[in-house]
């Protein structure tokens, strides 16, 4: 919403990736398919320069440019006129950190003179959804930029007023009413006029990208990918309890932000327990969890994904075209065409009086002067039915001697945190970057961890790291065969066409077994582990654990922090342990270390998980305890 959807600093750009298609722009009008998708892909190579820009942040930018519109206004806004090339909206406190896009959209704009800069803001960020893996959004070509004088008198200047606001009303944390209508009437402004297709965008915008103090006053993302499009909006607004909290502003020093959040009333809304470093809501996102017209729209999505796919396409694409005549409204589409029928050859001496199909004699001719000699006509032709030639299903593509997978199958993850990793890796120097989109067949039992690898010419000859993890569905369902599907795309042709084996892995159940924790773990105090955020404290506390029983083989021991801006394990993080049968009871210690995250958001809690992995089919399917550990903010540290 508004100034609040912003990428992680640290994202990489994915790829070409469309489902289904080989490039980006495979929606755009087939009138206009030839040049534009050209440009799409100089909108790629432009944002892909170094240092790239964060997707979310293209897509904010182009919904920045239609999200003021509203018909009844005399300056309606929208996509039309690109008003964001002028100082009033590209100055606005909403729109201040855009300029890098618009510098780069500026080499796209060099190269193709002819495209208007409203069509390539719309272009943009169409092209930077589809990267993301979004539906391939409807484009079609025709919006005309504003002159100075035209902007002056036709672009809209109550920004303020117009662009959705995160935080109204402000007078009541809790006015899951007041947005509900407030949420209803802005977007009916917009032309999104149904429940459904406010909550896909909705959730589609706050599952890109997170928030960032210098631009809202809050922090925090809304879900656990915050660089790919999916349902991780809706999955952790069902998940989890939210609480309204807000913090008096603070003075910080250095580089910090002078407020942490707004003391306007304005609250964000986060998990117990979580500190404002992990994820966060807004007022207006919690209005999809107490609402329940708003609730069940997103549950559903969450049971069907397409149907979540297609109603953001839809409102999408309205947003785009809001009070725009296009070329393809302009242009009528061009008539199908009839095939002409191929005539049959006909006997010899007979084409003069059988019709082609059916025996018909043709139409009488001049007769002679002279009656010619009778004659015996050979008969008309009977129509026959051509016998179809036996068909043979075409060979699966061979797998490409490009991209090489470590592991094609017997791969395991569980529902209990057990992640499996395999590699990939190039076989030959590419003539241009390769990009290679990761897509589990089944999300509700297993994932990559990234969407996409990517590799430079530079860099061509690195072993990429796949790392799939396990999803609890909290269902009885069994163990689950599921893939990691591979597409690659790039300008290289070899690359391009290469068909890249699946992985198939198991997601062992937890559900429906009695409860084996696999170890057992002693910290030496009742409460939490207690670690802190002050600089020059050498007091790291420890715990040990050891096997519950003698296993029938080594057992592989992974511990990880569940919010590593709080804690870590030392000396590395995650840890690693192999354990062997005849060492099973042997303690093993494991040193936590708080971390300084520079928020000052109280004593925060966090937690250590394990994740095993052994032949011993007990101890994949172990449900290990979990190390409770609370670190002490700089201004209250308690040891």
């Amino acid at each position: 919403m508004g100034p609040t959807m912003r990428a992680v600093p640290t994202l990489l750009l994915c790829s070409w990736f469309v489902a289904g298609a080989d490039a980006v722009g495979e929606a755009i009008d087939d009138r206009f398919k030839a040049e534009y998708q050209e440009i799409a892909e100089a909108i790629v190579d432009a944002i892909q320069q170094d240092p790239p820009l964060r997707l979310p942040l293209v897509v904010r930018q182009t919904w920045h440019t239609a999200a003021h519109f509203n018909a009844a206004e005399d300056r309606p806004g929208g996509t039309d006129g690109a008003c964001q090339r002028f100082e009033t909206e590209a100055s606005h406190a909403s729109n201040n950190d855009l300029g890098p896009v618009r510098d780069r959209l500026q080499l796209v704009k060099d190269q193709f003179s002819q495209v208007s800069w409203a069509d390539l803001y719309v272009l943009s960020g169409n092209t930077a959804l589809e990267l993301m893996g979004a539906p391939a959004i409807s484009f079609c070509p025709g919006r005309v930029d504003f002159t100075t004088s035209e902007a002056v008198a036709q672009c809209p200047v109550d920004l303020d007023e117009r662009m959705p606001k995160t935080e109204e009303p402000v007078d009541d944390p809790f006015p899951h009413n007041g947005s509900r209508d407030y949420l209803i009437r802005k977007f009916g402004e917009l032309g999104i006029d149904t429940v459904r297709e406010i909550v896909a965008l909705m959730a589609g915008g706050h599952g890109m990208g997170r928030m960032h103090r210098e631009t809202s006053g809050h922090s925090g993302a809304w879900g656990d990918t915050t660089d790919t499009f999916d349902l991780a909006f809706c999955q952790s607004l069902n998940d989890f309890h939210w609480q309204a909290s807000t913090f008096v502003e603070e003075n910080l020093e250095g580089d910090d932000f002078n407020t942490l959040v707004h003391d306007k009333g304005q609250y964000v809304w986060t998990r117990p327990g979580s500190g404002l470093a992990t994820l966060a809501m807004l007022k207006v996102d919690v209005v999809m969890k107490h609402q329940p017209e708003f609730s069940a729209v997103c549950a559903g999505f969450l049971a069907n994904e397409q149907d979540f796919r297609d109603a953001f396409a839809s409102a999408w694409g309205k947003l785009m075209t809001n009070g725009v005549t296009t070329l393809c409204d302009e242009t009528p589409a061009p008539a199908p065409t009839t095939p002409t029928p191929t005539d049959v050859p006909s006997t010899s001496g007979t084409a003069d009086r059988c019709s082609r199909n059916t025996g018909a004699r043709a139409p009488p001719t001049d007769a002679p002067a002279t009656p010619a000699p009778a004659t015996i006509a050979p008969p008309c032709p009977t129509p026959t039915t051509p016998t179809p030639a036996t068909s043979t299903p075409a060979p699966p593509p061979p797998l490409s001697p490009y991209v090489v997978v470590s592991a094609a199958g017997g791969l395991v993850t569980s529902e209990g945190g057990l992640r499996a990793e395999y590699t990939l890796k190039l076989t030959t120097r590419p003539e241009s970057m390769v990009m290679c989109r990761l897509t589990s067949s089944d999300r509700k039992e297993g994932r990559p961890t990234r969407p996409w690898v990517i590799w430079r010419e530079r860099n061509w000859d690195t072993v990429q790291t796949v790392t799939v993890a396990g999803v609890d569905d909290n269902v009885l369902d069994g163990d689950v065969l599921y893939t990691i599907s591979t597409k690659a795309v790039s300008r290289d042709r070899r690359y391009r066409r290469a068909t890249v084996p699946d992985v198939t892995l198991t997601n062992l159940d937890n559900e429906g077994h009695d409860v084996f924790p696999g170890v057992v773990v002693e910290t030496g105090t009742e409460g939490p582990l207690c670690t802190t955020e002050r600089r020059g404290t050498h007091s790291f506390p420890s715990f040990s654990f050891h096997l519950v029983r003698r296993p029938a083989s080594a057992v592989a021991v992974l511990i990880y922090s569940e919010d590593s801006t709080e804690g870590v394990t030392l000396p590395s993080h995650p840890a690693r342990f192999i354990v062997k049968p005849d060492e099973w009871d042997k303690p093993v210690r494991v040193q936590v270390q708080g971390v300084d995250d520079s928020l000052p958001d109280g004593d925060v809690e966090y937690q250590l998980r394990f994740a095993l992995w052994s032949l011993d089919r007990a101890f994949r399917r172990a449900t290990p305890p979990r190390v409770a550990c609370i670190n002490m903010d700089d201004g209250d540290v308690r040891l």
